[in-house]
């Protein structure tokens, strides 16, 4: 082979090799897709503040009829207080002790008063404090004659026991009491017709302690 050949091949091979190591040459990295933005979560609302959400709205009080008049508040415990699902009991319920906190407001009208309260329990469900004073006959005896108007409550999704009962009172005051329960919560209302004088004062109260029960219910679903 001529020196002119051998010097042509040896041109065309170093170009191959170049070109070869063009193709084979490591791509660029890419660049590293950026962090995603962070979320920050939403906070937990507090304990007392699942209480405080149970309590009716400034709405339900208004298509009762009735004004506030304190609430919602936080309910202290004292020595001279202490927690009770159901003030006017003679005795303290079995699962008084278990209460943690505490919220409560006030209603008035002309006719009607409204006490209502939301408790906590820790090691009891609030379904066993609506046990416990349906059992407990102290809570009925203390604020009446001893008779008792039962009232059937309608269903309400996610409440896990209920109870409701009248008692004429002293001086033809109607004494009404609704408890519903959901979870470790349970809400009571003592609600009090001032002066009985007809028989469709009574019936028109029992209606009103069942509108307050569905509404007690829905606050409950609030706070859980």
């Amino acid at each position: 082979m001529s020196d002119h050949s051998t010097r042509r091949s040896l041109v065309l091979v170093a170009a191959g090799v170049l070109a070869l190591s063009a193709c084979t040459a490591a791509a660029p990295e890419p660049e590293p897709a950026p962090a995603p933005a962070a979320t920050s979560a939403l906070p937990k609302p507090s304990d007392q503040e699942r209480l405080a959400a149970t309590i009716l709205t400034e709405d339900e009080g208004t298509a009762f009829g009735l004004d506030r008049v304190t609430g919602p508040i936080s309910v202290i415990e004292s020595e001279n207080r202490k927690y009770a699902l159901i003030t006017q009991c003679t005795e303290p319920l079995g699962t008084d002790a278990d209460i943690v906190r505490a919220e409560q407001a006030t209603w008035r009208s002309e006719d009607y008063s409204l006490d209502e309260l939301t408790v906590q329990y820790h090691g009891v469900t609030g379904a066993d404090a609506v046990t416990d004073a349906k059992s407990a006959q102290g809570c009925r005896a203390d604020v009446g004659t001893g008779k008792i108007d039962q009232v059937d409550l309608p269903p309400a999704p996610g409440v896990d026991a209920s109870a409701a009962y009248c008692i004429v009172g002293e001086y033809g005051i109607y004494h009404c009491f609704v408890l519903e329960s959901r979870g470790d919560l349970a809400a009571a209302a003592e609600i009090t017709h001032h002066v009985i004088t007809r028989q469709s004062d009574r019936e028109s109260t029992g209606q009103l302690v069942q509108l307050v029960a569905l509404s007690l219910a829905s606050g409950l679903q609030r706070g859980s």
